[in-house]
């Protein structure tokens, strides 16, 4: 019984934040995952407008961060000494080279997330299916 609890938790997101370091005491707080509307979100903001004909055109200035951003809840980063609110422009005013730390890390902890959850969906999808119980 305990089991199919398990499986049916996994098809759900649960909020959780999660502190990713960045080293030298600097880090980023973020979404343990996206739900599916949050990914949904993401995707809208790929698409700068849809033509008459069908065809998409790419917001092409957010691929670039779309997916990171919408992980990240907070950080600690500063400017001068003084402390910079996680913002949308703050994220355009990042330094390449810190833009590059911060999206590798996050790109590790979704990389890291989808995985543990592709084992646990994939190992519980099959005993919680009826014909498995048969």
């Amino acid at each position: 019984m305990a089991a199919k609890k398990t499986a049916a938790a996994a098809w759900f997101v649960e909020p959780e934040v999660v502190q990713l370091e960045l080293g030298n005491g600097l880090w980023l707080k973020v979404k343990r995952e996206l739900t599916v509307g949050e990914s949904m979100q993401v995707q809208q903001a790929l698409i700068k407008s849809v033509r008459a004909d069908g065809r998409v055109e790419p917001g092409l200035s957010q691929i670039w961060k779309a997916n990171i951003c919408a992980y990240i809840v907070d950080w600690n980063l500063e400017r001068q000494g003084q402390r910079v609110p996680y913002s949308l422009d703050a994220v355009d005013s990042l330094s390449k080279a810190a833009w590059d730390q911060v999206s590798k890390t996050v790109t590790a902890h979704i990389d890291a997330m989808e995985a543990a959850r592709g084992k646990l969906i994939g190992s519980t999808s099959n005993s919680g299916s009826p014909s498995a119980d048969e």
